[in-house]
């Protein structure tokens, strides 16, 4: 199903726009016991919070929960491969490189210079 009709204007959009609190997890406006892992906004919404809404519980966060239809059409696996830099290697060498205490004691207690 295309999302967009012959003009180009969306028909329907593949996800659902959710306030949630800062884990993601749950929803900024009801209560935990509710079990509720978001209310579903519509586009205007955010236009309609009351200030009051907003200050009282100031910390919301927005969250996308995408159609699973749409991530199975548009969801290219391929672009997700990460290419590691050289120098990914070189810091897994360090870490593996064991460090006198005494060392570490003079690295940590040796002045900075700042330029």
């Amino acid at each position: 199903e295309d999302i967009r009709s012959p003009g180009g204007v969306p028909e329907k959009y593949p996800f659902t726009l959710k306030l949630v609190t800062k884990n993601g997890s749950t929803c900024w406006r009801c209560p935990w016991n509710k079990c509720c892992l978001g209310c579903p906004l519509s586009p205007k919404a955010l236009e309609n919070l009351t200030s009051f809404e907003v200050l009282s519980r100031p910390s919301f966060y927005l969250a996308i929960d995408w159609d699973p239809s749409a991530i199975k059409k548009f969801y290219n696996p391929s672009s997700m491969v990460v290419q590691q830099d050289a120098s990914v290697a070189n810091v897994e060498t360090q870490k593996s490189i064991a460090l006198h205490f005494d060392d570490c004691m003079k690295l940590f207690l040796t002045e900075e210079r700042l330029t």
